[in-house]
């Protein structure tokens, strides 16, 4: 492994996620980054490192700095609002899932996960939008269409009183 090679220590910091060794792998992607600190990749996989421990905070800096470098990056827009998620602010995850469809409007799983954190802020309407959405590229998708009932039902429901 050459020393001075930010390459090395990225392909090391993968392998060892692979292994679920991610301390290991955060001291590599770190040094990756000295090597390297335009490396958006090096910051996304620091933050996936980081999210496997939990460590939130961190996975939350990480992305942030690999969008600084790749502001068109759905992927890592997605993991940043799942690190937000996690840590219990749903504003932030709303504001970035919606962010990453902006890059990536067909990704079901983003859009069932907007559905779900608008359905808790009990917005039924545009929850149900979007699991609707989300049917539309996964019709499968049992998550999306039981969400797409649920708020529909709570949507009609609202509607029928209004109108008495």
């Amino acid at each position: 492994m050459n020393p001075n090679k930010s390459e090395s220590y990225y392909n090391l910091g993968n392998a060892l996620c692979v292994k679920s060794d991610f301390e290991q792998a955060i001291s590599n992607y770190k040094r990756t980054i000295d090597l390297d600190p335009f490396n958006s990749p090096a910051f996304y996989n620091l933050g996936n490192a980081y999210y496997m421990l939990n460590d939130f905070d961190q996975a939350i800096f990480a992305y942030n700095s690999a969008i600084k470098l790749n502001p068109e990056s759905a992927e890592s827009h997605f993991n940043l609002a799942s690190a937000y998620n996690d840590k219990g602010d749903t504003e932030n995850a709303l504001l970035h899932y919606k962010t990453s469809l902006k890059y990536d409007p067909h990704n079901a799983e983003t859009l069932i996960n907007v559905g779900t954190l608008l359905e808790a802020k009990q917005s039924h309407s545009q929850a149900c939008d979007a699991f609707r959405e989300a049917l539309r590229y996964a019709p499968d998708n049992i998550k999306a269409k039981e969400g797409m009932d649920r708020n529909d039902t709570i949507t009609t429901s609202l509607k029928s009183l209004m109108q008495k």
